[in-house]
């Protein structure tokens, strides 16, 4: 495998040049640190931790190197690794490759796993580049603020009446004191952020490069001295895998199960629901007709009395209508007999 140390180098070597070149600019570099000492050792304390923090991290995989060149050489004498947990967790105490076998879902995971370890050591030397970088715009802004409000300031001040003339310039050049130092202000925050996100920016591709340059060689390692296990495999550690494997089937089964009950669990909620839905419609047309009912019930004592004025209005008006037939007959029986009386007084 490749040693992660000459990644390391590379790094030393950068940072042994970029500190060449500011031995050599001391003197304006001092000068730029003094324009601002607050936000300038602010970024170069970022810078310094951001250096640290790269090499550690270039550092601690050459343990991860040494044991899997201890596993090469089936001697498993040094500690267990941490970025290459998960493998040794599933080796145990078995050191010999040659009767370790694992399965090619179980191999994606350990590598997968290796993998996603080695972008997340990385997340913390992306965030300080970016750091650097706001640093620097955080002190160019904070220059230009004092700048424009100074600029401003000496413009208004200038009196242009009776004074002299080298009276004038001593006043402005006092007062393009306060911008100048401003501007440097501005310049030198700009200067160290970008290059401090330059410096670590150079160290994170090298640590980059290191971290998958051991990817890939361990990539290669496990798919050529790791046997894929397979069904007539009797390795007790494949028996191990299998079974997990096999626990996982089961429980993806009993999840399709599951699925399946809560489907027709639903299925029957819906048609329960229906069921209900039209049992309250015809609760509902049921309590509108017994209304209707009542609505009925309540007009007969109406009705009824209606229907009795109507009869005795009927008997009323039939009693007098006999009356006036009685006394009509009556009337008519005089006439007759009073008709008979004079035909007969005239017979006579």
């Amino acid at each position: 495998m490749t040693d992660p140390r000459k990644y390391l180098f590379r790094m030393l070597i950068f940072i042994f040049i970029v500190s060449a070149i500011v031995v050599v600019l001391n003197k304006p570099l001092i000068g730029a640190f003094q324009a601002n000492i607050a936000i300038n050792g602010l970024i170069l304390s970022v810078l310094f931790i951001g250096i640290i923090f790269l090499c550690r991290q270039t550092i601690k995989l050459v343990p991860e190197k040494n044991w899997i060149e201890s596993l090469k050489d089936q001697n498993r004498t040094l500690t267990d690794p941490i970025l290459m947990a998960p493998l040794a967790h599933m080796l145990g105490k078995e050191s010999n490759l040659k009767n370790f076998s694992i399965s090619a879902a179980a191999l994606r995971s350990v590598l997968d796993g290796v993998a996603g370890r080695l972008d997340e050591s990385r997340e913390i030397s992306r965030y300080l580049i970016g750091l650097l970088i706001f640093l620097g715009l955080l002190g160019t802004f904070w220059g230009l603020i004092g700048t424009v409000g100074s600029v401003s300031n000496v413009i208004s001040g200038l009196n242009f009446g009776n004074q002299d003339t080298s009276l004038i310039f001593s006043s402005l050049q006092e007062g393009l004191e306060t911008p100048l130092e401003g501007m440097s202000t501005a310049f030198s925050s700009s200067l160290f952020g970008l290059a401090g996100s330059l410096i670590l920016g150079f160290l994170d591709l090298q640590l980059g490069q290191a971290s998958g340059r051991f990817y890939q060689d361990l990539e290669n390692w496990l798919s050529s001295s790791v046997k894929i296990s397979n069904n007539n495999n009797q390795n007790p550690l494949a028996d191990n895998i299998s079974y997990s494997e096999n626990l996982s089937e089961g429980a993806a089964q009993h999840l399709s199960e599951l699925a399946s009950a809560l489907t027709n669990i639903e299925a029957d909620r819906s048609r329960l629901l229906n069921q209900i839905t039209e049992l309250n419609t015809q609760l509902r047309r049921l309590a509108d007709q017994i209304e209707n009912d009542n609505s009925i019930q309540k007009k007969l004592p109406v009705i009824e009395a209606q229907l009795q004025s109507l009869s005795e209005e009927a008997r009323n008006h039939y009693s007098s209508q006999v009356d006036i037939i009685k006394s009509e007959t009556r009337a008519l029986g005089t006439s007759i007999k009073k008709q008979r009386y004079s035909n007969h007084l005239i017979k006579i």
